[in-house]
């Protein structure tokens, strides 16, 4: 049961309403090397499961100031900025970690990998520490294939919980204008590093119940992603940000 419940909560992979494109090139990303998992970052245990603590491992970066303000930044701007620096990116590929748990809390799945996003809803997900385990969306469709399933699993994406959460990443929609958003306040005495923003849909979503996100203060890229769907279930996604790779022109059979 806890495979087949894996596997339907990452067919939410895809993205609701999104077209497929067609592409000349047939570039493949490279595979990375992923590093033992980090035992010491911290995960939440309480009331919501989302973000509450993040480890940063590089200098301090104050929140006044920031990216050309004169002060603190609102959560509407901070919002505009994620979104515009993900729209520099026709495609891009980074290293994750994920936590699955049902909604009684309790953690059901752990798994890490390799994930490429690219424009027009597409992407593929590589469980590297689970061999044979792919979730692939072109856009229309998702494929999911895992040596423990009979045949491949292929679902619409039209009722796509995680498609609301990851649609600003492929450029299919936005935040700013698809989510109402709450940023989280600085833990005091901390350095400033992350923004923590929690997300509510702006128009009721069948699966998407709300999502947390933690954004980098000096590049605006995401850090983690927490989706709660409306089971009280979630998943945690963390990204390794030093392993991004972006623009490589990856070809669109790679999300076939």
């Amino acid at each position: 049961m806890a495979e087949l419940r894996f596997a339907r909560s990452l067919c939410w992979l895809t993205l609701a309403g999104c077209a497929g494109s067609a592409g000349a090139s047939q570039t493949r990303p490279s595979r990375f090397t992923l590093p033992a998992p980090n035992a010491a970052q911290p995960r939440s245990s309480a009331g919501s499961a989302v973000v509450e603590a993040l480890v940063y491992e590089g200098p301090a970066v104050p929140l006044a100031g920031a990216v050309g303000t004169d002060g603190p930044l609102r959560v509407e701007q901070i919002l505009a900025n994620v979104d515009a620096r993900y729209r520099t990116m026709t495609d891009f590929g980074v290293e994750f970690g994920l936590d699955v748990a049902n909604g009684s809390r309790s953690l059901t799945s752990r798994t890490n990998g390799v994930v490429w996003f690219a424009a027009g809803g597409r992407m593929h997900w590589d469980h590297i520490s689970r061999p044979g385990f792919r979730v692939v969306c072109n856009g229309a469709t998702v494929r999911v294939q895992s040596r423990t399933l009979p045949a491949p699993q292929v679902v619409p994406v039209a009722q796509s919980e995680l498609a609301a959460a990851f649609a600003f990443m492929t450029g299919t929609a936005t935040l700013v204008g698809d989510f109402r958003a709450t940023m989280r306040p600085p833990v005091p005495g901390a350095p400033r590093v992350f923004f923590v923003v929690d997300l509510l849909p702006r128009q009721p979503h069948p699966a998407l119940a709300s999502m947390t996100i933690a954004v980098e203060a000096t590049s605006f890229l995401v850090r983690e992603v927490v989706v709660v769907d409306t089971s009280g279930g979630y998943q945690r996604f963390s990204f390794l940000l030093p392993s991004m790779r972006e623009n490589r022109g990856v070809g669109a059979a790679f999300f076939q």
